[in-house]
């Protein structure tokens, strides 16, 4: 589908029951912690959008992006959509319509990059270097397959029953080729540290208890590490750039560690938050407008031959376009739902926990967009659904 008519879709199916959520919350009179945050940060996206330096991109967003105040106020009403799903298997066929998602997305990079040559029998958009799949662009696939490949090690890591655990397996082997197909580095950061995340777990969990059970767990950890690694070579001998660019990462890592930081880091990614932080000082409170960040620099911030339209940090990105105070709230949000999970034993909240971890990790290198956003807000959704209920349960004890 044309991503304009995409994300039109999006909006306007979105806004609808947006209002009719809303509506419904006025007549119960009753609003948990979560819908606070995020009725406030839809309001400071509508605030923005009266102050935008365009209004038009402001409220549809840019040409070739879309992603204006109708589509994140669209995003808003999927987290509180998916906040009141209750039942597992309600939870189970989304998570496995999203990794039904991430698989057709995988099987399709695999032929990008002729893993798999099938351009005899069917005609193949052929990517630059590395696999973009049907996302169009190997940074914005990285990025879905951030939240999936940490769903699928998340099952793998739980599962008990042995035919199950096989199949995980099959699946991790599958995902962990499709998560580097994209050769996206802000998915490999996110990668190496969600490993660290959890090997500290399973740490934790054998100094507490060094059972039989906590030892599998930690073989079965070295196992999917092992098959990574094995991936990084195999996709290497398919580009000759993976390897590569992960050493160049490590040395622009190790020269930023001893404040040896070059503007041309992060191919360009220096340059252009030094800038944005220049401009949020000028736009402190509501910011230059949803998807302005372009007319922010009156289209004269370029990196790498091209004109910057975007701050390739999520986070950044709100600050400068809706403001300091929204980008703060928007932190605290995310915070608050990784403090109430990080200790959810539960296996759905679990590997929800993990996709989630892993899309706010890459974030803080890459930008939102309208084809993977809608999915990082279904998981944020389903993270909340449990301490959601946990509150409008305490109110109506009171």
């Amino acid at each position: 589908m044309p991503l304009k008519v995409y994300s039109l879709t999006l909006a306007v199916i979105g806004l609808f029951l947006l209002v009719l959520y809303t509506f419904k919350k006025i007549k119960e009179k009753s609003f948990s912690v979560y819908e606070i945050f995020i009725y406030t940060l839809a309001f400071f996206a509508v605030l923005s959008t009266f102050t935008a330096i365009n209004k038009e991109n402001a409220l549809l967003g840019k040409i070739n992006r879309y992603e204006g105040l109708f589509c994140i106020l669209t995003y808003y009403l999927i987290a509180l959509n998916t906040l009141k799903i209750e039942k597992k298997k309600q939870k189970k066929a989304i998570i496995i319509f999203i990794l039904g998602i991430g698989l057709i997305n995988v099987f399709y990079g695999i032929l990008q990059l002729k893993i798999i040559d099938v351009t005899s029998f069917i005609s193949i958009k052929n990517p630059t270097y590395y696999a973009s799949g049907f996302i169009g662009n190997s940074n914005f696939y990285g990025s879905l397959l951030s939240i999936c490949y940490p769903i699928v090690l998340g099952l793998f890591l739980r599962e008990k029953n042995i035919k199950k655990w096989f199949l995980f397996l099959g699946l991790l082997l599958i995902f962990s080729i499709g998560n580097l197909l994209s050769g996206a580095m802000a998915v490999f950061v996110a990668d190496i540290l969600l490993f660290a995340i959890i090997l500290i777990e399973i740490i934790i969990k054998l100094f507490k208890n060094h059972s039989k059970e906590n030892r599998f767990l930690l073989y079965k950890f070295i196992l999917a590490i092992i098959i990574f690694v094995l991936s990084v070579f195999f996709i290497n001998l398919k580009t000759n750039s993976l390897v590569k660019d992960i050493g160049k990462l490590s040395n622009e890592a190790v020269s930023s560690a001893k404040l040896e930081v070059n503007e041309s880091f992060g191919t360009g990614r220096i340059l252009i938050w030094k800038n944005s932080l220049e401009k949020i000082k000028e736009n402190f409170i509501l910011g230059v407008g949803i998807d302005n960040f372009r007319e922010a620099f009156d289209s004269k911030l370029i990196v790498s031959g091209a004109i910057a339209d975007k701050a390739h940090n999520e986070y950044l990105q709100i600050m400068v376009c809706e403001g300091v105070p929204c980008g703060i709230i928007y932190i605290v949000f995310l915070l608050f739902i990784f403090k109430n999970n990080i200790n959810n034993k539960e296996k759905i909240y679990y590997i929800c926990f993990l996709g989630f971890t892993s899309y706010c990790i890459q974030a803080f290198f890459s930008i939102s967009v309208t084809r993977v956003a809608p999915i990082f807000f279904i998981i944020m959704g389903l993270l909340i659904e449990k301490d959601n209920a946990f509150l409008q349960l305490k109110n109506k004890s009171k």
